[in-house]
């Protein structure tokens, strides 16, 4: 007897990736690790079960290439689709996305000081041109 096999209309990549989760009207983040992820929704693994057809914000670390000064993040919108309270997951849709590039905090400093007409040191001049931002 063979078990049927569970079809998706789209592939889901197990990938387990830092996230944090604004629910909107709370102040405190949410943050975990993604179960698989694929491109119309993600498994957040998570203590806190949010109600279904609650709308969230979500942000997903993406492994940061060595050498690179920036953090890229996946941020958007989506709605809780389903909890799964026995492996403390949830669901979620990914309604809207974009993908962010964030300088780190001392680079984003140089920057702005460079731009105001600051001299700066070789290091950060060097950090500057292969990020230009």
């Amino acid at each position: 007897m063979s078990t049927p096999m569970e079809q998706r209309k789209n592939q889901r990549f197990d990938l387990n990736l830092p996230y944090e989760i604004q629910r909107v009207g709370y102040r405190t983040k949410i943050t975990g690790q993604t179960r698989n992820l694929s491109s119309c929704g993600v498994l957040f693994t998570t203590g806190t079960l949010i109600p279904v057809g609650e709308t969230i914000e979500y942000s997903i670390i993406l492994p940061k290439v060595p050498g690179t000064l920036a953090d890229v993040k996946i941020k958007g919108v989506g709605k809780v689709i389903r909890r799964l309270p026995d492996v403390g997951a949830i669901a979620v849709s990914l309604e809207q996305h974009e993908i962010v590039r964030e300088i780190e905090q001392p680079l984003a400093a140089a920057a702005a000081a460079a731009a105001m007409g600051a001299p700066l040191g070789p290091m950060w001049e060097e950090g500057l041109r292969a990020n230009p931002g």
